[in-house]
């Protein structure tokens, strides 16, 4: 067991990824390295990005960046998840028609995966008024769920336990996966506990 006293390390989540793996790796981490500290910073990919890149915080558990990634950082893929169209169980028809033919709630596009689901809208030439720009991919298909409207999203890890509500067309093109990483300087502080944190992630 590795005696961590007086070490500590903070990771920063993305909101889909805290009840994806932090409860988990929590739990492998009390047995492996008791007296460690690990101190959970959530916030969206963009923000976790930067406070990885400025030292703010030891590792992060995000969405890949777009571009390069500096050589400073280090990278471990952990889920890569299609684009997919959702719609309310009734709703029965092709992607382009569900989503021009009904309320659109749209994945804001100010963030990272927003940003893939507003490059495929664009690429298929479908003209949407969306009713609202949401950054929460839990409340959106909530509101799909509810009949709300529909919706194209990352098919994020929760989104199996909705089917009894919702229909789900994938998008199989490789180009609009969300790929989920965990991220940390090249050369971190406590080697040993960042080891611990991917082995956690292995497990």
């Amino acid at each position: 067991m590795f005696n961590a006293i007086a070490e500590s390390k903070s990771v920063g989540v993305n909101s889909t990824s805290l009840t994806a793996y932090i409860p988990s790796i929590l739990q492998y981490l009390r047995t492996a390295a008791p007296d460690a500290k690990f101190s959970i910073t959530p916030g969206n990919s963009i923000d976790l990005y930067q406070q990885v890149i400025d030292g703010d915080i030891d590792a992060a558990i995000m969405m890949m960046p777009f571009g390069d990634i500096p050589k400073s950082l280090q990278y471990w893929i952990l889920r890569e998840e299609p684009l997919a169209v959702i719609c309310h169980k009734s709703v029965h028809s092709t992607a382009k028609k569900i989503l021009s033919q009904n309320p659109y709630i749209r994945y804001d596009p100010r963030c990272w995966g927003g940003k893939i689901a507003e490059s495929y809208v664009q690429a298929e030439a479908i003209t949407l008024e969306p009713i609202f720009d949401l950054d929460s991919l839990e409340i959106i298909t909530q509101l799909v769920a509810d009949n709300v409207g529909v919706s194209v999203i990352p098919y994020w890890f929760a989104l199996d336990k909705f089917k009894n509500d919702i229909n789900i067309i994938t998008i199989p093109h490789k180009k609009y996966q969300r790929r989920i990483v965990a991220i940390s300087a090249y050369h971190p502080q406590q080697p040993h506990l960042l080891n611990l944190f991917i082995d956690s992630l292995r497990t």
